[in-house]
């Protein structure tokens, strides 16, 4: 075929790769169908992005603030209160003086013997406690034996008789006083072995098992540690109302404390 006459050069040749024209013929308006969906909570409009709107207690303010005032420190004291406390084991009482004397020499010096009178089982039972002491006082010294001692210093006796033991610490009431004071126990009781003169002696004994600390501890330790935490829990969750009702149980408390404090200064 020779050249088209009809075509004029100013169109030129098309590129072959350039995309082709597409022709698109008028139809009718399409429509989009279908319900929407509603929010599942009226009024609690969340978008991302935005947090959800800050819930308020239903209780009241005031009613926070008494809980914290008066309700938490009611309830604390009754688990002290019904919280078991461990017993406080102890014994004590007066030794009975047989009012008989007997005389020995310990590293020759003549010492009077004295002799007190006890339980049966005392010999096997006196330091079975996690404390004890034997104390004897006569007009012008004292003397204390006691478990916190551990070992005793002994000496022999030089007749061959019973082991002296020193006591734990004593007292002479006047300074210019002095002298030999020695224990030991036999099958008879506890005997007391002095160079001093002795117008009445007497003789105590107590002891005591202490208790575990454990469950005390907890109790004194359970007021401040719910408090603070009442009141950090009160302030984190915006409500701060419970919050100043414990500092105004605290601020009650320790003015009570000096109101005490203040009337026994003024009544002695």
């Amino acid at each position: 075929m020779g050249d088209e006459w009809w075509k004029s050069d100013s169109d030129g040749e098309q590129d072959a790769d350039a995309p082709k024209s597409l022709r698109i013929q008028k139809t009718t308006n399409y429509t989009l169908e279908g319900g929407v969906n509603k929010l599942p909570n009226s009024g609690t409009n969340q978008v991302w992005g935005q947090a959800s709107p800050e819930q308020k207690s239903s209780v009241p303010t005031i009613a926070w603030f008494l809980f914290g005032m008066i309700g938490l420190p009611f309830v604390l004291l009754l688990i002290s209160e019904f919280t078991p406390q461990p017993n406080y084991d102890f014994n004590d009482y007066e030794l009975v003086s047989n009012e008989k004397t007997e005389y020995t020499i310990v590293e020759g010096d003549n010492l009077t013997v004295y002799s007190f009178g006890v339980p049966s089982n005392f010999q096997s039972s006196y330091d079975g406690y996690d404390f004890w002491e034997i104390w004897a006082d006569s007009p012008s010294w004292w003397m204390s034996i006691n478990s916190d001692t551990g070992q005793f210093a002994s000496s022999e006796a030089d007749d061959g008789g019973y082991t002296w033991f020193e006591p734990s610490s004593v007292e002479f009431f006047e300074e210019e006083d002095d002298g030999t004071i020695l224990w030991t126990l036999d099958e008879s009781g506890l005997l007391i072995a002095t160079n001093t003169d002795v117008e009445f002696l007497s003789a105590y004994y107590f002891s005591q098992n202490y208790p575990n600390e454990l469950t005390s501890a907890l109790t004194c330790f359970i007021w401040p540690v719910v408090m603070i935490g009442g009141i950090i829990w009160g302030f984190a969750t915006k409500r701060r109302s419970f919050a100043y009702g414990i500092m105004s149980a605290f601020v009650l408390a320790l003015a009570a404390f000096f109101l005490l404090i203040f009337a026994l200064a003024t009544a002695f």
